[in-house]
């Protein structure tokens, strides 16, 4: 794998395993698993578990076999929480598979902050979205800001199969989340939320998204 590595991308690098950080026949899991980053003198710099499912990158944003890293948006931020971490933005200038790959191999990381910038902020609460129905450019970002309650995002094409693309931001959660989806597609988008209520009643918030052209 070191030496296809260095034939792609004309640098060198190391595989390892969880026993022997120089190891030459052991890959990370694609599943996941525990990281540590250590410096010179074996001084734990950096320990965190690196997951494939929200709020880590995942393929709706070019990972997970879509051609882009990821990289930590910000050194000072937690690694072990998966909305720090963001698809990189380089384009390397290579293409596998027919995919561009992104990424920042022995260079400085193309993110360079962890709050990305967003065309159309949409606020959700109390069983609602602020504002409900929208108008948007192909190929913009629209963030949703969780502001009370336990709600998520579901547009998802196996619950809306009319959604030209799938996005969402997995279970329910109460905690103060942001969620961001860049448009790709044009056609009308709808967009379901599933919420749950104190005492554990399901609700359905409806919005939409209209691609403008």
């Amino acid at each position: 794998m070191p030496r296809a590595f260095n034939a792609v991308y004309k640098i060198n690098a190391l595989e390892w395993s969880p026993t022997n950080p120089l190891s030459t026949s052991n890959t990370l899991s694609n599943s996941g698993e525990i990281l540590e980053i250590v410096d010179v003198s074996g001084n734990i710099q950096m320990s965190f578990k690196y997951e494939k499912v929200v709020p880590w990158p995942t393929f709706a944003e070019g990972t997970d076999g879509g051609g882009a890293s990821i990289e930590i948006c910000d050194l000072a931020a937690d690694p072990s929480v998966g909305s720090n971490w963001k698809a990189s933005l380089h384009d390397f200038g290579v293409e596998l598979n027919g995919k561009k790959i992104f990424g920042t191999p022995n260079a400085v990381n193309s993110i360079t902050e962890c709050v990305a910038h967003a065309d159309h902020v949409i606020e959700v609460s109390s069983n609602v979205f602020t504002p409900k129905d929208i108008t948007i450019d192909v190929n913009q970002t629209v963030r949703w800001e969780n502001k009370g309650g336990s709600h998520n995002v579901n547009g998802s094409q196996a619950t809306f199969p009319n959604n030209p693309e799938s996005f969402g931001n997995g279970a329910a959660s109460s905690t103060s989340w942001t969620y961001d989806f860049k448009f790709t597609k044009i056609r009308k988008i709808r967009l379901p939320m599933r919420s749950t209520c104190i005492i554990g009643n399901g609700w359905n918030c409806d919005g939409q998204i209209t691609s403008c052209c």
